[in-house]
């Protein structure tokens, strides 16, 4: 009886904790991230608008993968989008889904996971608030939603792991729960596809392996490999349903961009300097020591698959099982690494290393310690509580405390949200500057409310526009300008009166704006989208940017071809990038500065489209972040002529440029290179991308290795010099496969014909 009693009290306990514990930690956070949200800061790079550009595009019609492409993968963009929907479909609104989605699943996931192999509903609060309080330092990348949202995008296989462990668990199951499950776990395996490539692949190569690892222990070889089959069929099958589902007949596009264009640009375009990459097993030696983080979280790895397979072999159990498949897929999606080398690829394998870890200390050990006295089990429990009950006060409540007085003193730079947050100081700097230059058009929110009237005996209606009154509202409508509708384009005011009517219950003073044209309607017109104000004549200026930030969402338009740059990936999406960019002659540019780590990188890898961009474009003004252009009067591409031209250069892994300067200036010199590729794994799949092919100028100013991509045999390039000595030119390869070969055929060079000041800008000169 009194053994009885102590373990409703300890469960008591355990419960109690463990709400209060994520109790404790949810608070703290949502209020961390509820203020990070209002209060705008983000990156103009990475971050933020990868998410809301991608939303709002969605949000107006436009088709993920098809219309547009999201380099994240589109089952990101259906998890975030009820949050979206639900905060006002703002930029705020795109933060805090951002911000809120990544903890929740990591919450959610890691109850789920102890809840499946404990049974125990308050020893899984408690390992939860454990796994919140003590696993977010090493995990902050899933916990925090960063710029690649990997929190959302890794969750999915580990959902998959907990139902494995779940359907495991059922004895005796029949044909048709067995069909059930072959559905199941292809509906998750098939939405790991949609939320991460890379995710995904590793989850499926997991699961065939750990199906038929567990199948030939009950059945035949032959068998298993059919049942097997059969399994990866249905993944694939149900992979192409769901591309189908959510992006329609035209579902190849989007299939295309993630399993070829993504990948292939993958290596020689983002795992290359400034970025760490393998290269070399030499420098696969120099990164694997025990000090580093990688090195010890994959060697981890397999030892505790090593011993959760013995421990399963020597007494089969549904969690160990599960937690074998969770391992195998944590450590295949390590495999990131080879692209560009990082800890954060890391982070889905340690997630699961610590999940597993802390199950088999809470139940495995008691177990064992039961024969030498059951009381054990209790007093180890009991101190673990004691500990962690210790550090709820320690961990929690000042932060709580902290994080509340730090949003009660919310400093706020203007007054005026711009769609739904407070801006930064730097970035309303940068919308100031951007809008005195462009001269963003006055937008409003109105409803319908046409008035009728008599026409020769017959009843008309208006077309009318009603808005909330104000005083400095009122003095901008004047007869004769223009309101742009989003559907249906401009209508002139005819007439502008203010009127007192109970519309919404109360009695209020409104401003009517009479307007031309037929009867208003939600569906042709557009409205209650924003309505801009234009003058008489006038129209909304046309912006290209590199990363589509603030300036398209005050102005409701959509970047013409990718939102950014970087996201134009394959070689036909990099050529059609550079042809809208010319066809859609924007009356003005905004680039990021030079003066972040990756600016050169930009300019080496797309200095075709940033050419163009100096033929066609003077630069304006520079914000905190930006450069903003405007479209010369009269622009004209100047003719190409090259200078000179280096020939016959053989097997020489080298050239000097002779320019032969006479002083010191910064300058540019553009190198076009032709080339030839010799590589013996080009049909290998993975093998075939590893081989990066380097261009390492020497007595430059900037010091960017240029990357040559592989489907190209010919390459342009800027060199940025300033020293009087001739700029030399080395080719490499390095890669991790032999045998793969870079041959250069021919080097032309000329100057870059352009204002001075426009050059040293580009580069990141600012005097």
């Amino acid at each position: 009886m009194k053994e009885r009693l102590y373990i409703r009290s300890l469960e008591y306990f355990l419960k109690s904790s463990g709400y209060l514990g994520i109790l404790y930690f949810s608070l703290a956070y949502f209020v961390v991230f509820y203020q990070n949200s209002i209060y705008f800061s983000g990156a103009p790079t990475d971050g933020p608008f990868q998410l809301f550009n991608a939303l709002r595009r969605w949000e107006d019609g436009q088709i993920p993968g098809v219309d547009f492409p999201f380099f994240h993968g589109i089952g990101v963009l259906y998890l975030h989008y009820p949050f979206f929907a639900l905060w006002g479909k703002s930029l705020f609104a795109s933060e805090m889904s951002r911000n809120l989605l990544s903890p929740l699943f990591f919450l959610m996931s890691a109850y789920c996971f102890f809840y499946v192999c404990t049974k125990n509903k308050a020893l899984s609060l408690f390992s939860t608030a454990f796994t919140l309080y003590f696993a977010m330092p090493f995990m902050d990348c899933l916990f925090h939603s960063a710029t690649s949202i990997l929190g959302v995008r890794s969750a999915i296989p580990l959902f998959a792991g907990i139902y494995l462990i779940f359907y495991l668990g059922k004895k005796n199951t029949t044909r048709k729960q067995y069909l059930f499950h072959i559905f199941a776990i292809a509906i998750l395996i098939g939405f790991s596809f949609l939320c991460a490539i890379e995710q995904g692949m590793a989850c499926l190569a997991a699961y065939c392996i750990f199906s038929f690892s567990h199948k030939i222990c009950q059945s035949s070889i032959k068998k298993a490999l059919r049942e097997t089959a059969s399994e990866f069929v249905a993944c694939i099958f149900c992979i192409l349903v769901l591309f189908f589902l959510l992006c329609g007949k035209n579902f190849p596009i989007a299939l295309k961009y993630y399993l070829s264009s993504l990948p292939g640009d993958q290596f020689w375009y983002f795992g290359i300097p400034p970025s760490p990459f393998l290269s070399s097993f030499q420098d696969i030696a120099g990164y694997y020591h025990a000090q580093n983080p990688t090195f010890i979280s994959i060697l981890y790895g397999i030892f505790l698959f090593v011993i959760t397979c013995y421990a399963n072999k020597k007494k089969p159990d549904p969690a160990l099982q599960g937690i074998s498949f969770l391992l195998l897929y944590g450590l295949f999606s390590t495999v990131s690494i080879f692209g560009i080398y990082s800890n954060v690829y890391c982070q889905p394998l340690i997630r699961i290393e610590f999940l597993a870890t802390l199950y088999y200390l809470l139940v495995f050990i008691p177990l064992l310690w039961q024969r030498l006295q059951v009381s054990l089990i209790y007093t180890y429990r009991g101190f673990l509580l004691l500990a962690f009950t210790l550090c709820i006060p320690y961990f929690s409540v000042p932060n709580l405390f902290y994080h509340l007085e730090n949003f009660l003193h919310l400093p706020k730079s203007q007054e005026k949200k711009i769609s739904g947050v407070y801006l930064s100081p730097s970035w309303h700097e940068h919308i100031a500057l951007v809008d005195k230059q462009i001269q963003i058009p006055f937008s409003f929110q109105a409803t319908e409310h046409s008035k009728g009237c008599l026409h020769k005996g017959i009843e008309e209606k208006k077309p009318a526009l009603v808005l909330d009154y104000s005083k400095s509202f009122l003095s901008l409508f004047e007869e004769g300008k223009i309101v742009l509708l989003k559907k249906s384009g401009k209508r002139s005011i005819l007439k502008v009166e203010t009127f007192w009517e109970n519309l919404d219950g109360i009695r209020k003073k409104y401003i009517r704006l009479h307007l031309d044209g037929g009867t208003l309607c939600s569906e042709k017109d557009g409205y209650p989208h924003r309505i801009f104000l234009l003058e008489k004549g006038g129209r909304k200026p046309t912006v290209w940017s590199t990363y589509s930030s603030l300036v398209e969402t005050l102005l409701e338009e959509y970047h013409p071809d990718t939102d950014y740059i970087i996201h134009a990936l394959g070689k036909k999406r990099r050529e059609k990038y550079l042809e809208t960019f010319l066809k859609s002659k924007c009356d003005y540019a905004i680039t990021i500065k030079n003066q972040w780590l990756y600016g050169n990188w930009l300019l080496q890898a797309h200095w075709d489209f940033y050419e163009s961009l100096v033929d066609n474009y003077d630069i304006l003004c520079q914000t905190p972040s930006h450069l903003l252009w405007k479209r010369k009067e009269n622009p004209c591409s100047q003719a190409k002529i090259w200078e000179g031209s280096i020939q016959n250069l053989g097997e020489k892994n080298e050239a000097i440029l002779p320019l032969n300067r006479t002083q010191e200036k910064y300058d540019v010199v553009v190198v076009h290179i032709e080339y030839e590729i010799q590589n013996p794994w080009r049909s290998i799949p993975f093998l075939q991308y590893l081989p990066r092919y380097f261009v390492d100028p020497v007595n430059a100013q900037t010091r960017q290795v240029i990357s040559l991509p592989p489907y190209y045999t010919e390459f342009s390039f800027p060199v940025f010099i300033k020293s009087t000595e001739n700029p030399k030119l080395y080719f490499s390869v390095r890669s991790l496969v032999p045998y793969t070969t870079l041959h250069v055929k021919k080097l032309s060079y000329r100057y870059l014909h352009s204002e001075q000041k426009t050059k040293e800008k580009l580069f990141g000169v600012f005097r």
